[in-house]
């Protein structure tokens, strides 16, 4: 949360321990938490991709009113394009996207998420280190990974995340049948892109 926002949280209920008093300062409480739960433990980095199921969830359980209450409380408008990424969580949400699983046949205990976030700190250390990068993607998963203290198998389901064999069918039907949802998590796709991927469906 940025220094302004959580000023603003302080002020309406005293701390961001207190107790909310009504429905009001539960919907305003209850979303900026939602922004701590998505931190990562080690990092403190905000997830992305955590963050995006907590809002749809909480836009689930609590309604598009309680939304317009935050951003007003925020002086935040909620525009076209926001409104739309907002609808598109919420039926993803709806349609049980968050839970299915991405892979199959893994050994490890690693989840999904824990996969793909291992996969890209592969990646970023590859992008950093010109040694890392002149090894091949599974080779330089088992250096950098073994670094981490992980197993054998650990590694090996990290690897195989990127192989089509370990991809679960029924998740891969779900992305092309709901291209133009998911359009909205592709960060390299444009307003114009959005709109005809979502004008077309």
């Amino acid at each position: 949360l940025n220094r302004e926002q959580r000023n603003k949280l302080n002020i309406l209920l005293g701390s961001l321990d207190r107790e909310p008093k009504n429905e009001q300062q539960r919907w305003i409480k209850s979303y900026f938490d939602l922004y701590e739960q998505a931190q990562d433990n080690v990092t403190g980095d905000l997830n992305s991709e955590i963050l995006d199921q907590l809002q749809a969830r909480w836009l689930l359980d609590n309604g598009h009113e309680a939304f317009s209450y935050v951003n007003e409380f925020l002086l935040i408008g909620k525009g076209e394009v926001e409104a739309q990424y907002l609808g598109a969580l919420t039926r993803l949400e709806q349609l049980g996207y968050f839970n299915l699983p991405r892979y199959r046949g893994m050994r490890s205990e690693l989840s999904d998420q824990q996969l793909d976030e291992l996969r890209s700190r592969v990646q970023a250390a590859r992008f950093a280190d010109p040694r890392l990068r002149a090894l091949d993607f599974n080779l330089a998963t088992q250096v950098v990974l073994k670094e981490l203290g992980l197993s054998g198998v650990e590694i090996r389901d990290v690897i195989n995340a990127g192989s089509g064999i370990f991809r679960n069918p029924e998740y891969q039907d779900f992305l092309n049948e709901h291209k133009d949802l998911l359009v909205w998590f592709n960060p390299s796709a444009r307003w114009s892109t959005l709109q005809a991927v979502t004008t077309n469906r």
